[in-house]
């Protein structure tokens, strides 16, 4: 019987949606931390934000033009047109001092505080001034062009979920409500390991069998896309004391290497991450990236990623982006983060029960066009490709001509 751990998930490999369900159940959400809204672009709300005033918090002019009373332009037209007196003028940011009566009006500029008396703005091209006088040719309804109060944000309003991610928009917000700061979850640090003698760093001079690195950097900056921060370990040859010394020097959150974790001579990583701590699933029935694995070292997640670029890319995308969503606080699903579309499938894509393929497709005029590739080593086909086609592992296929959901990078 083949103790080896290595193989162990080669034997009968894990289903996707079984790794999801651990990352699920075994991966908790960072601490919390407050900041200023500032600098809270693209955090994680940790908290219910809760409005203490309304927003406006006066009526006010929702365009530039007359404050009036409402019923005194009933009866206004064109052909009859009203004479109000013109008793001031109101921009915003100054407070309103005379009151509107009867047959009286205020010049008002959007934003400006109503002044006590009107419920409605005339809008300019609806009236003709001349010296203290203005006459109105269009007859308007109480609230008429006016922001009222709490029109935008009432009091005890819920202006921001937990579990939000802050775009600009909810920075605004939070400004409005003079919120200066709001409790984050804390965003995952990421140690990013690359392993293999061959691999060499892009200002290094190429020998004959030696292969620039380039998954330090794509992971690193997939990593930052997705609001977490990257740390680079660097490169590390195939040799168990230095793999097993660098991964235990790590404090990050999460650890990621690349790199031998498939069941050769020196694919030494799930070895090791066994003996440090424990692997949880090693083979997984998806294609690219079977060999792709996943499990724990002092209570840290670790994944072990293939090294072949497009590979380790779609292996990210589908178990370390839902870690770190689950770490701040957000709902994960596969290629969630992706949006998704419907295409017309230019030509046939055969697969295999049971696994779940992940094919790189092209949009055409005609729909979307599967890159031809030759294994998870192609680069160029990521860059070449506008999303990925995932078939699911009860499906042998998708047939030319058929209509197919692409999540689109």
């Amino acid at each position: 019987m083949n103790t080896d751990i290595r193989m162990k998930g080669f034997i009968k490999r894990h289903d996707i949606d079984e790794v999801l369900e651990i990352i699920e159940n075994r991966i908790k959400p960072l601490d919390i931390e407050k900041i200023s809204f500032e600098q809270a672009l693209q955090r994680v709300a940790a908290e219910n934000i809760i409005a203490e005033e309304n927003v406006p918090s006066f009526n006010r002019a929702a365009m530039d033009g007359y404050a009036v009373r409402a019923e005194d332009t009933f009866g206004a037209s064109f052909s009859n047109p009203l004479n109000f007196e013109l008793i001031g003028e109101l921009t915003a940011g100054r407070q309103p001092v005379k009151p509107i009566s009867k047959q009286k009006a205020i010049r008002i500029m959007t934003g400006a505080e109503l002044p006590v008396g009107a419920d409605a703005v005339v809008m300019v091209e609806d009236a003709e001034e001349s010296v203290n006088e203005v006459k109105i040719f269009n007859a308007v309804t109480p609230g008429k062009n006016v922001s009222r109060i709490g029109e935008d944000i009432k009091i005890g309003d819920i202006v921001i979920q937990k579990g939000t991610v802050l775009r600009p928009q909810h920075i605004g917000v939070l400004a409005s409500l003079q919120v200066s700061r709001i409790k984050v979850y804390k965003q995952p640090r990421i140690a990013v390991i690359v392993t293999g003698e061959e691999i060499i760093s892009p200002g290094e001079k190429k020998a004959k069998g030696q292969i620039i690195d380039s998954n330090s950097y794509i992971l690193t900056n997939m990593i930052k896309e997705h609001h977490a921060i990257a740390v680079v370990k660097g490169h590390v040859p195939d040799d168990k004391g230095k793999i097993t010394k660098l991964v235990k020097s790590c404090t990050e959150d999460i650890i990621i290497l690349t790199g031998g974790t498939s069941v050769g001579k020196k694919d030494l990583v799930p070895i090791i991450i066994s003996e440090l701590g424990e692997v949880v699933v090693h083979g997984i029935a998806m294609r690219p990236a079977s060999p792709t694995g996943f499990g724990f070292v002092q209570s840290r997640p670790v994944f072990f990623l293939v090294g072949n670029p497009a590979g380790a890319m779609i292996a990210f995308d589908s178990f370390v982006v839902p870690t770190i969503k689950k770490m701040m606080g957000l709902s994960q699903t596969l290629l969630g983060h992706y949006r998704k579309q419907k295409f017309i499938l230019s030509r046939k894509v055969a697969s295999q029960i049971g696994r779940t393929d992940f094919v790189r497709v092209k949009k055409t005029e005609k729909g979307v066009l599967p890159i031809r590739v030759s294994g998870a080593n192609i680069l160029t086909s990521m860059t070449r490709a506008d999303g990925i086609l995932i078939v699911p592992k009860n499906k042998e296929g998708f047939n030319a001509n058929e209509w197919v959901e692409v999540n689109l990078f």
